[in-house]
Order: C-alpha cells, then structure tokens, then sequence
C-alpha cells in the first residue's frame, strides 16, 4: 500500500503508533510526498519513492490525500498514464473544490 501526500491525516495514521507499528504488513508501507523530505521523518516498516510512478507501480493500493485540487490533478494526471489496471485507489482530499 502507498500513502500520496503525507498531511496531517496521513502522519496521524502512519507514523510510530499506528499503520506502520501495528499492522502486520507483508510488505513495507509505501510513502510519497511531493516534498520528499516529509516521507522520509517517518519510522518504522516503510519505504519512501522517490516518484508518483514508482510508488504506484509497487503498490496495488494507492490511497492519496493531497491537500490542494492541483495536487490531485497533476498527480492523477501522472497515474492515468500508466497501466494501473488491477490497483484499487482511495481519495481522500482534505479540502474539496470550491
């Protein structure tokens, strides 16, 4: 599973005590940030891409909460070109479009 956008609500269930510490995850936690920086201060069992595209292409769960409508645009726009078939996606924007 990948997380895109490490927010506050992502940090809340990801970080030490919750998703990474607690669940019996086969496989590491995929983080991505548009801010690389932010991915990389979590712990734990997960790994951070580098790209929208090699963090989609790891994972079959992509579960997205980008703050700003571009984000989610440019973002998305990104994934629609590659062969996502067999991914199943969550969004969870923060602040929807006005």
């Amino acid at each position: 599973m990948v997380f895109l956008g490490i927010g506050l609500m992502v940090q809340a269930m990801t970080k030490n005590k919750n998703i990474v510490a607690k669940a019996d995850l086969e496989k590491p936690l995929i983080l991505w940030n548009r801010t690389q920086k932010r991915a990389e201060e979590h712990i734990g069992h997960s790994i951070v891409a580098a790209t929208v595209e090699e963090a989609t292409t790891k994972a079959d769960i992509i579960w997205s909460c980008l703050q700003e409508q571009e984000a989610v645009t440019e973002t998305f726009e990104e994934i629609l070109e590659m062969d996502i078939r067999g991914k199943m996606f969550l969004e969870t924007r923060v602040k929807c479009p006005s």
